[in-house]
C-alpha cells in the first residue's frame, strides 16, 4: 500500500491460498489481491473467484471502489483458465462506482485492455498501484466524512 494511503483503517473479509479480499470501510473501498499460488484447475478458479465475491461487503456495492490486484498471480493464458477468468474482472468491475486492474507486466496490461475491450467493460487498468488509487479515490479535500 502506498504510504499516502497507509491510514486507511481495513478488514480482510476473505482469504485463501490464491487470493485475498480486504475491505476499506472508511474510503468505501474493496481490494482484491491475487496471490502467487497457481490454481491447480479450473473449478479451483470458479470455486475461489465465487467465494471473494460472496465476501464482498454489503449489498451496496454501487457506491464502492474496487481494485483487482493480479501483479502476484502466475501468468497464464491456457484456454481452461482463460475461460474460468474471461469474466471475473468485468463482472466485478460492473458491481462498484469505479474499477481498476493492477498488473505487473506490460503483457499484463495488453491482455487487460484487450478483455476490457472484448467485454465493453468500464475500468481502467494500471501497473502503479498509487495511480490505480488516486483514480479510485477521490482528492482528501473532497472526501467526505
Amino acid at each position: 500500500m502506498p504510504k499516502r494511503y497507509a491510514d486507511m483503517s481495513e478488514r480482510t473479509v476473505y482469504d485463501d491460498p490464491y487470493a485475498t479480499v480486504t475491505y476499506f470501510p472508511d474510503r468505501k473501498l474493496v481490494i482484491y489481491r491475487r496471490k502467487a499460488t497457481p490454481y491447480p484447475d479450473a473449478k479451483t478458479v470458479r470455486a475461489s473467484l465465487e467465494a471473494s465475491r460472496a465476501s464482498m461487503p454489503g449489498t451496496r456495492l454501487a457506491h464502492h471502489v474496487f481494485l483487482m490486484d493480479v501483479r502476484e498471480g502466475p501468468m497464464r493464458s491456457d484456454p481452461e483458465f482463460e475461460s474460468a477468468t474471461r469474466d471475473a474482472g468485468p463482472e466485478l468491475s460492473k458491481m462498484f462506482l469505479r474499477s481498476a486492474v493492477l498488473v505487473k507486466t506490460a503483457v499484463g496490461k495488453l491482455q487487460m485492455n484487450r478483455i476490457r475491450q472484448e467485454r465493453n467493460t468500464a475500468f481502467e487498468v494500471f501497473d502503479d498501484e498509487a495511480k490505480a488509487l488516486d483514480y479510485l479515490l477521490p482528492p482528501p479535500a473532497t472526501r467526505s466524512a
